[in-house]
């Protein structure tokens, strides 16, 4: 985990992440970044994963707005998309 209290992804994760960042452009490491600001979270209500997931809108790299699926474990962010 790391010291920013954002999962780290483990390298099984790194197809995923590969995939989501030729489909949306961005990684999960970039992503994440929006935690470093102000951000405004929202229950995401879409189906039903067996977890608790928020839709959290905030800056990436001070200038463009992010949207970031994410859910809490063990206290700790884990970054969806």
């Amino acid at each position: 985990m790391s010291k920013n209290g954002i999962l780290r992804r483990n390298s099984s994760a790194t197809k995923k992440n590969q995939k989501n960042t030729r489909r949306r452009g961005i990684s999960f490491e970039r992503a994440k970044t929006i935690f470093d600001g102000i951000v405004y979270s929202e229950i995401d209500n879409r189906p039903d994963y067996g977890e608790v997931r928020e839709r959290s809108i905030g800056l990436l790299e001070g200038v463009v707005v992010a949207v970031v699926i994410h859910a809490n474990r063990h206290g700790k962010i884990r970054i969806i998309f």
